[in-house]
């Protein structure tokens, strides 16, 4: 159930317009990369984390 949940998830984020999310997660990265392949561009997106392409390593 869990699993269906998260594809479905990823389905309603595919058709949004905009992204506003965080980038450090790679669910928010797929979900990025759906809506650019379903609208054939990068659509426009506001990151509360880190920016797409952005080095992975944190401060500790």
């Amino acid at each position: 159930m869990v699993s269906e949940s998260a594809l479905l998830d990823l389905f309603l984020l595919r058709d949004c317009d905009v992204f506003i999310g965080a980038f450090h997660s790679q669910y928010s990265r797929l979900a990025y990369q759906l809506m650019a392949i379903k609208q054939g561009l990068h659509p426009p997106f506001s990151s509360v984390h880190l920016s797409w392409g952005s080095t992975l390593t944190y401060p500790l």
